[in-house]
């Protein structure tokens, strides 16, 4: 359906020094999925990577990077996860970075003892990513997405992308450690 990146260990950019920019490219960002498989890495300084500087790592010699979009949520029950989130959406910004926000949720879950409680649950983060893709292709900003998420959520936005943009082409990029799911 889709051509394939591992984050880890990126391909060699196409073309040589020389190589014309043809292509127009974007990268979409899935917040929470990177966040989670950097975490897991244990490499706390990774958590601090300029996202704009990442897809220009991602993207080929022969690409322009056009946009980056970063779709996330802050927590603001945790004083502070939430100052660093907002010292870290600030350096994204201040890169041209564009942050599409999500939300949290309280909701109720149940233990293996029985004892129910409230949980905070990410929202909107997944509808936000493919809301951009689409738009942003339908506005004619990019050639080529790039899609770093390995969330199975996202397999129905690239098979609508693929089916309105015969022309355009979408990659999915997995974060470490993770495995494709488009």
């Amino acid at each position: 359906m889709s051509d394939v990146i591992n984050a880890v260990g990126l391909p060699a950019a196409h073309g040589g020094l020389g190589a014309a920019v043809s292509l127009r490219a974007a990268v979409y960002i899935d917040g929470f999925n990177l966040y989670h498989a950097v975490d897991q890495l244990g490499e706390a300084h990774l958590k601090w990577v300029s996202y704009d500087a990442l897809a220009k790592q991602i993207i080929r010699r022969d690409e322009k990077l056009e946009r980056v979009v970063w779709c996330t949520a802050v927590n603001k029950q945790n004083l502070q996860k939430m100052l660093r989130w907002r010292e870290f959406r600030k350096a994204q910004l201040g890169m041209g970075v564009i942050c599409a926000e999500g939300h949290f949720v309280d909701e109720p879950r149940r233990c293996h003892s029985g004892h129910d409680y409230m949980h905070p649950t990410e929202k909107a983060g997944d509808v936000n990513l493919g809301i951009h893709l689409i738009s942003d292709a339908h506005l004619d900003r990019f050639d080529v997405a790039y899609l770093v998420t390995a969330d199975s959520d996202q397999v129905a936005t690239a098979r609508m992308f693929k089916d309105r943009f015969p022309k355009k082409q979408i990659i999915s990029v997995a974060p470490p450690g993770r495995s494709h799911s488009i």
